[in-house]
């Protein structure tokens, strides 16, 4: 902390005055990420807002970010933000469907110690703790699989997707799945009160089992497959399915630390990605229930289990997630 104060805090409240009045700042020294890997050295900021890479102006404040990397607001796809507090939790080895993992934490929400205790923190309060989760790891846009909450509204850590419709999946219709005891919600009844420009986001094909293979198929039989469908998991999806899936513009959220650690695999992002190109599959965290950290573990994790590059494993929390 000493060298860091004697570094950087006899300038910090200059720096902080120069960032309050929105004065032209250039980060030299920088390693800029994009599509390609690194391309500039420099990045100008002005208003608020990116103004140039590599370029200089004699009024701008200059700061050293001595090689650090600088990559754009990365995007998380799919989190339960109000579940980010409690660590993981799983009663068996391995399920071969979510839904039995499901059966299993119902019961013990209300009788397993650190379930209960942790349940009983104040909503505000768990919302936040996924908000800061994400913010930490670098991302800026989450998009919320529940209820979209007051709380979202305002100085919240990260930007939550607003205009968007879900359903929590086809097995939890009746069932509770919002922090307020809010319903799954029927799924064709809650599609069809999407407007078309709006995702519509729903876990799907979540298990190994004869029943989740068979989910796709009950979902375009209701007419819920189309172009702002996005299903989350599909690991019980064939190559045959995610081709008929991206057929339809939908996409699909991959979340292989949740998968490996519930069911014991997850799908096979590289035969996907061969099979239907790279643009409809893109990755999310799910909540620290069962799923990684935060999206930079995450994204390690799918370039080990996935046979996926760096580069796909970049657009996936980027340009294609902010596509879909």
């Amino acid at each position: 902390m000493g060298r860091a104060s004697s570094r950087f805090g006899s300038t910090r409240t200059k720096e902080l005055k120069l960032f309050n009045s929105k004065h032209p700042i250039r980060f030299v020294n920088a390693q800029v990420v994009g599509e390609n890997g690194v391309f500039a050295s420099a990045l100008r900021v002005d208003k608020g807002k990116i103004a140039g890479f590599n370029e200089k102006k004699q009024s701008d404040f200059q700061i050293d970010l001595h090689g650090a990397y600088v990559f754009p607001g990365l995007i998380n796809s799919h989190d339960h933000l109000e579940h980010n507090h409690y660590g993981r939790v799983k009663f068996r080895e391995k399920y071969t469907n979510a839904s039995d993992w499901v059966e299993d934490m119902n019961p013990r929400l209300q009788s397993d110690p650190r379930l209960v205790e942790g349940k009983s923190k104040p909503l505000a309060d768990r919302l936040f703790i996924g908000g800061i989760k994400n913010l930490l790891s670098g991302v800026t846009t989450v998009a919320h699989h529940n209820p979209f909450y007051a709380q979202f509204r305002g100085a919240f850590p990260v930007r939550v997707i607003r205009d968007y419709g879900w359903a929590h999946s086809l097995y939890l219709q009746s069932g509770k799945a919002g922090a307020n005891g809010e319903s799954g919600g029927d799924v064709l009844e809650r599609y069809r009160s999407v407007p078309i420009n709006f995702p519509f986001i729903l876990h799907l094909a979540e298990g190994v089992d004869e029943s989740a293979c068979h989910e796709l198929h009950k979902l375009d039989s209701l007419g819920v497959l189309g172009a702002n469908t996005i299903v989350v998991h599909g690991i019980g999806l064939s190559i045959e399915q995610w081709i008929y899936l991206t057929q339809k513009d939908a996409g699909l959220i991959w979340c292989p630390a949740s998968n490996i650690f519930l069911l014991g695999k997850t799908l096979p992002a590289r035969e996907f990605l061969d099979s239907a190109g790279p643009t409809r599959l893109i990755l999310g965290t799910d909540s620290r229930l069962t799923g990684s950290r935060d999206l930079l573990d995450e994204m390690r994790f799918a370039k080990d289990v996935g046979n996926v590059s760096p580069r796909e494993i970049f657009s996936m929390v980027t340009q294609h997630a902010a596509n879909l």
